[in-house]
């Protein structure tokens, strides 16, 4: 992040964020209160190219 420059300004378009929603148990069930609970993963995935470490090699050698 040696270019890095806090005052710089984002990027106009944004940047794609893509959203996993899992379902992957509902464990209980009312009819009477109308709910329910589920267990969800949830997860976030993005590419900010601002926050790239140009000067970082790919791997960590032992």
């Amino acid at each position: 992040m040696l270019s890095y420059d806090r005052k710089t300004v984002p990027i106009a378009d944004g940047v794609d964020v893509k959203v996993d929603l899992i379902l992957q148990a509902i464990s209980s069930i009312s009819e009477i209160a109308a709910s329910f609970t589920a267990d969800v993963l949830f997860s976030q995935i993005w590419l900010d190219p601002g926050l790239s470490f140009e000067n970082m090699t790919r791997y960590v050698h032992p």
